[in-house]
Order: structure tokens, then C-alpha cells, then sequence
């Protein structure tokens, strides 16, 4: 690596290194090993910079729709880290009395104000980011040609499901506050983050399992996140503007996986209705998770594997960098077979992987990297390891059942008690919605693997069918293998990360069959099926859950 200095570039961009000193600071985490994450961070931003010309003259030759796109997204953006550096300040009550008397300042007072100046500080670096950023999604977007055959019909449907799914979320959302806690946890399944809302904007988040989720997140949420700023939104609404984005990510990721299948316009529409009847779906259009933003990034990155695109490796970076898990599928990146040549597929992925781990220290995750050894023990406590194999494979079973099928599920009193305990008598007053424990496995799960696995074999010459199984051996390996989530019992949890894989493998197992034996009823039974599931068990279910929802957590206006 070449560490010499260009000034002259440097000179340009001085102001970039700065501003992204201030990110970092917006950023802050309350460690040594954070202190060293600035430095690194910061030589690697200067290096970077000195490399480049003049950013802002880059900047420029942008549209001026993207520019001023833009600069409103990279203020929300700021506003949000900026709130998300002063709620911290406020939760660090058992360090702040102490440091108060220390210096004799209300040191809360000084986060007050010092938060929105780092907040400007940053700006022009969040700004040039987001630009850069829509610059280069926008290209990837014209060269996947992803919506050149898009029928209007095919457009029209789709903007009418997505109307009729938004307007049912925000009739939701008005009503019941159960989807977007600010500050409840595991009130629906195991949804345990009590800050759904402005985690999506905020870039703060460590740990290994999501680095840069906000930093490949907050270009979509900034400007829908601003806009509830300004309009001074009540809770119900900010979540209802920001679940929108959410919802036409979904619709988009969906759209992906169809093209990812090479379906033509009419079997796209009946793959997206189908989609929409599983539970997964309809769970997923309420419950501000983020495995939304995990299956866009995946599902755009295998999009890109199949048509070969020259920005697989960027695209990579958002996937894995939201989820770590995504990174698994590295393994398709070469060009070279890791049967045929070793040594080359090695060395692209090694160089794919090195890129990787300088973003990582660009965006200030050393002390990620430094504490690796100790998150990973840190999260074994989600994991099965104390739990029987028997029940882990119970809990696998239903899990597969469930992404298709609404679950065994009611009113729980007791589960996560240790959570709501600090929240107050009237909290644990309150039941939350839990899946039944099952004393048997699941034989529509077992069936459903079991077919995935002769659809694998059967369509394996197909990309699609590779990563799709891939999908599913990672999905055993983490959820029963590990038994991740299996100790609260609370697998429904990753559904729409691993249900698109077991979905995809069933229609490729039917439309195999159909050509084989030259018939064409089954992808019409099979939609048939799954329109009955809709309205038979997984609509009454939901059902059940949001007169729930609404009982025990109403919106008192």
C-alpha cells in the first residue's frame, strides 16, 4: 500500500477529512478502543482524500435533482445522529453524576449543545456520502436494466397492492403503538429494539453482527426521517412515513427476486401475490424489523451475481456490512470455480474481503475488530447451546413451517420479564405476543425442506437455484446448528431473511414438473393454494394479532 501524501489533493479536501472527524464524533462510543477507531479512521479518510481531486467539483457535475436530493437526505441524516448522540449522553446515567461532580458542569447540558454542532460539522461528509452514494446505486440500477421490461399493467398492479398494503399499515399504525416501541421490548415475537424508528438513520450502531447497517440504510431513511422533523410528527406517524420506505423496499427486493428467476411480467405479478399471502409478508409489512434492508441488499447483490455486474464487489460491502451473515455468500464473487482453480477464486475473495475490512476501519469499527472475541461470546447467550438437539430441531422444523403459515401464537404474560421488569408495574401488566413451544416437530416443515432439496438437485445448472440452496444450508447452520434465537424461542423472528430462498426452490421444484411433463396447471394450483392460505389461516391470523395489539396497546389520542 502506498502511503505517500498527494498535498495537493489534500488541500482540495481538507474539509472532507474534518467533517469526517465530526461523523465520528456524532458516532461516539464511550471506549478507549473507540479513540483508536478515530485515528485509524482518520488516516484512512486522509489517505483517501489526497488520493482524489476535488470532491466537491465531483460533486457538481451530478444532477441538481440529486444534489438537493441530497442535501435534505444528509440533513435528516444529521439531525438524527445528532438526537441519537443525546439520547446516549441521557442513558449514561450510571457514568454522568459522577462526571458532573468531577468537573462540576452538567455534563448533559454540554451533549445538548455540542451535538448539533458536530451535527454541522458532519454535514459536509454525510452530504458528499449520500451523493456519492445515489450517483452510484443509480448506475447499478441502469446497468441491471432492472425495470426495461417492466409492462404497465405489470407497474399498475403493483402501485395498487403497495396503496392498498400502506394504507392497511397506516389504518395500523394509527390505532395501536405494539409495532414501533420506542421504549418496549419483545412486545410482538422477539423484537427486542426499543429505538426501530431512529435506528434506521442513526450510523452509530456496533457490534459485529450489523457494522454499517445505518451507513447503507440512512440514504433511504434521511429524507422521510427529515420530513417528519418538520412536520413535528407524532410517534404513530414518523413510523408511518418511515415504514413506507420500507414497504417499497420490500416491493422492490420482491421485484428482484422475480428477475432473479428470469420470470416473464405475469408470472412476476403471480410470484409477488404469492409472496404477499405468506405470513412472512404480512408480518413483516407491520413489525419495524430491519430484515427488510437485509433482503434488499441480498436480494440486489444476487441480482448483480447473475447478470455479472462490475459493481458486485460494492454492492457486497452494503450487504455484508448490514448483516454479517450476507457475507457467506462471498463464495460467488469469482469469476475462477473453487473446484477448478483454488488458488485464484482465493485470491479474489481475499481481495474482496481486505476492501472490506478498510471500510470497516474507514467507518470507525476498530474497536469492532479489536472486540471481536469478546462480542461473539458476549452473543452466545442467543444461542441454543444449553438447549437439547432435539429441541433445536423442533424449533428448525416449525420455523420453516411458519414462513409460509401463520404460527401457534397468543398472549404470553411472562416472556421477556427480565427485559420489562425496569419498565414499570403497569409494563408488566401487559402480555406480549409469543409463539406456542411445540412438543413435537413440524411435517409441513420437514415436507418443505425435503422438496427444496430435490428442487436444488433437479435445477442446480441454475445460479439461482445455488444461492437459494446456499441460503437454506446457512439458514440450518445458524438457527438449528448454533440454534440462534432458538432460546427464546423466537425463530419467526428471521423469517423474511430465509424465507425467499425455501419460497424460490418450491416454484422452480413446480415449474420444473410443468415442463417436464408438458402441462401447465400447477403454477396456477399453486397460487391457488397460497391465495387459500392467505385467506383461510394467514389473514386471520393477522387478524388475531392486531385486535391484540390494539387491546392491550392502544393509541390514546
Amino acid at each position: 500500500m502506498d502511503l505517500k501524501i498527494n498535498w495537493k489533493n489534500l488541500k482540495s479536501n481538507w474539509y472532507f477529512v474534518i467533517s469526517s472527524v465530526a461523523f465520528l464524533c456524532l458516532n461516539s462510543r464511550a471506549t478507549f478502543a473507540y479513540g483508536i477507531s478515530i485515528l485509524v479512521s482518520a488516516f484512512i479518510v486522509l489517505k483517501f482524500s489526497s488520493t482524489h481531486s476535488s470532491f466537491l467539483n465531483t460533486i457538481n457535475k451530478y444532477s441538481v435533482k440529486l444534489r438537493i436530493f441530497s442535501v435534505w437526505t444528509a440533513a435528516g441524516i444529521c439531525i438524527g445522529l445528532s438526537e441519537a448522540l443525546y439520547n446516549r449522553s441521557l442513558r449514561s446515567t450510571d457514568k454522568i453524576p459522577f462526571l458532573n461532580s468531577y468537573f462540576g458542569i452538567d455534563l448533559t447540558k454540554v451533549f445538548y449543545y455540542c451535538a448539533p454542532i458536530a451535527a454541522l460539522g458532519a454535514f459536509m461528509f454525510v452530504y458528499i456520502c449520500v451523493a456519492w452514494f445515489w450517483q452510484k446505486f443509480l448506475t447499478v440500477m441502469k446497468e441491471l436494466a432492472l425495470f426495461d421490461d417492466l409492462a404497465p399493467w405489470e407497474l399498475a398492479t403493483y402501485l395498487i397492492l403497495f396503496v392498498i398494503v400502506c394504507g392497511a399499515m397506516a389504518v395500523i399504525f394509527a390505532k395501536t403503538g405494539a409495532f414501533y416501541p420506542y421504549d418496549r421490548y419483545g412486545v410482538i415475537y422477539t423484537c427486542d429494539s426499543p429505538m426501530y424508528i431512529n435506528s434506521f438513520v442513526s450510523t452509530s450502531k456496533s457490534g459485529f453482527v450489523h457494522t454499517l447497517f445505518g451507513i447503507f440504510t440512512a440514504p433511504f431513511m434521511g429524507l422521510p426521517a427529515l420530513l417528519a422533523k418538520i412536520l413535528c410528527a407524532p410517534p404513530f406517524l414518523e413510523a408511518i412515513i418511515m415504514n413506507i420506505v420500507q414497504i417499497a423496499l420490500l416491493f422492490l427486493a420482491t421485484f428482484m427476486l422475480a428477475k432473479i428467476m428470469n420470470l416473464m411480467p405475469t408470472k412476476r405479478v403471480i410470484f409477488f401475490i404469492m409472496n404477499y399471502c405468506s405470513y412472512t409478508y404480512l408480518l413483516y409489512t407491520l413489525t419495524m424489523e430491519h430484515y427488510i434492508i437485509y433482503l434488499f441488499w441480498l436480494s440486489l447483490l444476487m441480482l448483480a451475481i447473475i447478470r455479472n455486474s462490475k459493481f458486485t464487489t460494492e454492492i457486497f460491502m452494503a450487504a455484508a456490512g448490514v448483516i454479517s451473515s450476507s457475507a457467506v455468500i462471498i463464495i460467488f464473487l469469482s469469476k475462477y470455480s473453487p473446484f477448478r482453480n483454488f488458488r485464484e477464486w482465493l485470491n479474489d475473495i481475499t481481495k474482496i474481503a481486505a476492501k472490506f475490512f478498510v471500510l470497516l476501519l474507514a467507518f470507525g469499527h476498530f474497536d469492532t475488530i479489536f472486540n471481536l472475541f469478546t462480542a461473539i461470546e458476549n452473543a452466545s447467550r442467543f444461542t441454543g447451546k444449553y438447549l437439547p438437539w432435539l429441541e433445536k430441531i423442533r424449533q428448525y422444523t416449525f420455523f420453516i413451517r411458519n414462513c409460509f403459515l401463520a404460527p401457534a401464537a397468543g398472549r404470553n404474560f411472562t416472556h421477556g420479564l427480565f427485559k420489562r421488569i425496569f419498565m414499570g408495574l403497569d409494563e408488566l401488566l401487559k402480555p406480549s405476543w409469543q409463539l406456542f413451544s411445540m412438543k413435537s416437530v413440524s411435517y409441513i416443515g420437514i415436507l418443505i425442506l425435503v422438496l427444496c432439496i430435490v428442487s436444488a438437485v433437479i435445477n442446480w445448472k441454475k445460479i439461482s437455484s445455488r444461492l437459494a440452496f446456499t441460503w437454506i444450508v446457512l439458514s440450518f447452520l445458524l438457527l438449528c446448528v448454533l440454534g440462534w434465537g432458538t432460546s427464546e424461542n423466537g425463530l419467526i423472528l428471521y423469517s423474511l431473511y430465509f424465507y425467499w430462498a425455501f419460497f424460490m426452490l418450491i416454484y422452480q421444484l413446480i415449474a420444473s414438473i410443468e415442463a417436464r411433463i408438458h402441462i401447465r396447471f400447477l403454477i396456477p394450483l399453486y397460487f391457488a393454494t397460497n391465495l387459500y392460505m392467505f385467506l383461510m389461516i394467514n389473514l386471520p391470523a393477522m387478524k388475531k394479532l392486531v385486535d391484540f395489539a390494539m387491546r392491550y396497546y392502544p393509541i390514546i389520542n
